[in-house]
């Protein structure tokens, strides 16, 4: 599946979202984010350490409700080692940003 080019684009540096800003993606309670998109960095570790921020389609926590894990939902362009429709296993503190169901930023 390829992703619409419209969702690409740069960040500078010093712009970049910050990860779970004022810390309200971590009060939130893990289920929470089920049904829900979060933004995350992706690094793959290359030489130029640049990182990737994408969408995940959060589908549930893990066992003892620490963990998130979903469905990568973006095109990667700059990390080579993921790809659409990958799972993904994540904790919220790492998240940037929540798009809710209907489309609108939490």
């Amino acid at each position: 599946m390829t992703e619409d080019p419209r969702n690409y684009g740069f960040v500078h540096p010093e712009c970049v979202p910050k990860p779970d800003p004022d810390g309200i993606y971590s009060a939130k309670p893990p289920e929470f984010f089920v049904g829900k998109f979060a933004k995350i960095a992706f690094n793959d570790g290359g030489p130029d350490d640049r990182s990737e921020y994408m969408w995940i389609l959060v589908k549930g926590t893990d066992r003892d409700d620490r963990e998130l894990w979903g469905e990568l939902n973006n095109d990667p362009q700059l990390v080579q080692n993921w790809e659409i429709g990958d799972e993904v296993s994540f904790n919220r503190d790492e998240i940037r940003q929540v798009l809710s169901e209907e489309g609108k930023f939490i």
